[in-house]
């Protein structure tokens, strides 16, 4: 059957347009990392077992969150309760996350903050910042940073682990690792 020139430009035309959407929604999805993706849901999860036991209207009839019910307050309600195991409170890094999976959750349900909303999280966020400053500051917060080296002890009962298993590219790792470590503390310590 043939196809008059118009009807050729026309599926051409339609065809483009399947690869343009399909690839702006590539695009769309690679907003997010997998394993970005995957922090996000660990957050969201404990974000909704907290809200489902305090705001339980905010779910809907599958037990998810209903975006459209959630308030800024909300939020500022669940950071300021937060605990790490030890009792403290979690360090600033955690808070943005926590901020960027709730703005991810709404992103996932195509709907927006308000104007409003945004400068409410912005504010109350600039205000964690300046708390979480004035507390290392004045010594109520430790000013732990990033994570704790292992001791020498340890890398030597990993080495001879390694050993013991004939795990030859560990060990290597495990010795360059050592290695590095060592040039930068005698970097350090000079």
């Amino acid at each position: 059957m043939a196809h008059s020139l118009a009807e050729e430009e026309s599926l051409t035309d339609r065809n483009s347009a399947a690869l343009s959407e399909e690839k702006i929604n590539h695009i769309n999805s690679m907003v997010v990392l997998p394993s970005t993706r995957k922090e996000y849901l660990s957050y969201q999860k404990k974000f909704l077992t907290w809200i489902g036991g305090n705001f339980p209207e905010t779910l809907n009839g599958q037990g998810e969150i209903d975006v459209a019910k959630l308030k800024v307050r909300m939020l500022q309600s669940y950071i300021v309760q937060l605990k790490k195991g030890d009792g403290s409170t979690p360090g600033i890094s955690t808070m943005d996350k926590i901020r960027s999976s709730w703005f991810d959750l709404y992103r996932d349900s195509k709907t927006t903050l308000t104007k409003e909303e945004e400068n409410e999280i912005s504010v109350f966020f600039k205000g964690l910042r300046r708390l979480d400053a004035r507390m290392r500051a004045s010594g109520e917060q430790a000013v732990v940073e990033g994570k704790s080296p292992i001791s020498f002890r340890l890398y030597k009962w990993i080495e001879m682990e390694f050993i013991r298993q004939s795990n030859t590219f560990a060990h290597l790792d495990t010795l360059q690792s050592l290695e590095l470590d060592s040039r930068l503390l005698r970097g350090i310590f000079r």
